[in-house]
This record gives C-alpha cells, sequence and structure tokens, in this order.
C-alpha cells in the first residue's frame, strides 16, 4: 500500500541519514516523506536540519513552507517561499506556494508578480520560472499587462529561449499573430537546435 511504500522509504532515508548526517538532500527526502504520512513536527524538524546544512538551495526553503502550511501557519510559510525565490527564482513549488499563502487579494497576487519577475530578471536564472510566471500570471493579469511584462522579459533576458517562447505563446493567444511569428522565427535562428522553439513557430503557423 501507499502507507507501507512510505514507511519503507522512509527506514531508507534514515539509514541514509546515519550514514551521512551532513547530506542536506537526505534531510529534505526526510521532510517530504514524513509530510506525507502526517507527521508535520518530525518533518518540520527534518527541514530545519536541511536547512541547517545548505541554506542556499531553494527545495530547502519550499520544503519548509510546504510543511508549514500543512501544519497552519501561512505566514512563515510565506517566507521560505520568498527565501526559495530569491534563491533560485526558476522555482515553480515556490512560486505557485507563495501564490497560495500570499495571493488572497487581487494586489497581493500582484505583489507575489512583481516580485517574482523582479528576481527571473536580476537572477542568473535557467529560465524555466518564466514558464510558471506566465502560467499563474495569466489568471492575475490582463492579456496587455501580461504582454507588456513579457515583452520587458524579453528585452531584458533574450539569452533565454524560455522568454522568446513565453512572449511567441502570448502574442498568438492575443491574436497578433505576425508579431508571434516574427519572434518565433526569430528564436528558431538564435537557437536553432533546440526543439521548443520549432514546436513554438509551428503552433504559430497552425
Amino acid at each position: 500500500t501507499q502507507g507501507d511504500a512510505a514507511t519503507e522509504r522512509e527506514a531508507v532515508l534514515r539509514h541514509l541519514v546515519e550514514v551521512d548526517p551532513a547530506d542536506a538532500w537526505t534531510h529534505r527526502e526526510l521532510a517530504m516523506n514524513l509530510t506525507r504520512q502526517s507527521r508535520f513536527e518530525e518533518a518540520e524538524r527534518a527541514a530545519d536540519e536541511a536547512l541547517a546544512l545548505d541554506a542556499r538551495t531553494a527545495a530547502g526553503f519550499t520544503i519548509k513552507g510546504d510543511v508549514l502550511v500543512r501544519i497552519g501557519k501561512p505566514h512563515e510559510a510565506t517566507e521560505c517561499y520568498r527565501s526559495a525565490v530569491r534563491s533560485w527564482a526558476d522555482a515553480p513549488g515556490a512560486i505557485h506556494g507563495l501564490l497560495d499563502t500570499h495571493g488572497d487579494t487581487p494586489e497581493k497576487r500582484k505583489e507575489v508578480l512583481e516580485f517574482v519577475e523582479s528576481e527571473l530578471l536580476k537572477q542568473a536564472a535557467v529560465g524555466d520560472g518564466f514558464l510558471t510566471f506566465r502560467e499563474v500570471a495569466r489568471a492575475v493579469l490582463t492579456p496587455t499587462e501580461l504582454l507588456r511584462s513579457l515583452e520587458k522579459a524579453h528585452r531584458m533576458r533574450p539569452d533565454l529561449l524560455q522568454v522568446w517562447s513565453v512572449l511567441s505563446q502570448h502574442q498568438a493567444e492575443m491574436g497578433l499573430l505576425d508579431d508571434a511569428l516574427l519572434i518565433s522565427r526569430q528564436a528558431t535562428e538564435r537557437f536553432p537546435r533546440l526543439p521548443r522553439v520549432w514546436l513554438d513557430i509551428s503552433i504559430v503557423h497552425q
């Protein structure tokens, strides 16, 4: 059963902790395992231990935030999710968690998006966070507002394939097909070996 599998995995993880107690990854995995078993106090201790060993990894803050949500501490969870995004903006779980815990009004949801956008633009991110950003922003911003945001990202981070992709997708959704075709065609010239750009331009042609 699922419960038996979680218990078996916990035993393996605790053995790994004994073998190498300084491995933050194992403590993070243990925290997630204990959370699935609804053993939240133990999960919080494991998450804290992981952060004590590695306070630079976004996953550590995200996992701690997830535990705090489950034990009814949304404000503390929000700070963990913020720390996760500051550490690594390409963190979908942290972005969603931040919106869930802090975005209870339209104004706060926009505040979250502004924070995420600023971190994505200034960090040496790989770009996947822009995919999550567009996904969540579509429910918060008007199409024109989101277009301006994605155009800004395209101007500031043309080195990232994902900003080309989300911009062409959004332009196509708005019916700006000539603009979408131009962006997607330029993306194929800039990133010709990456499959995603060819999928994007095929969608625009379709």
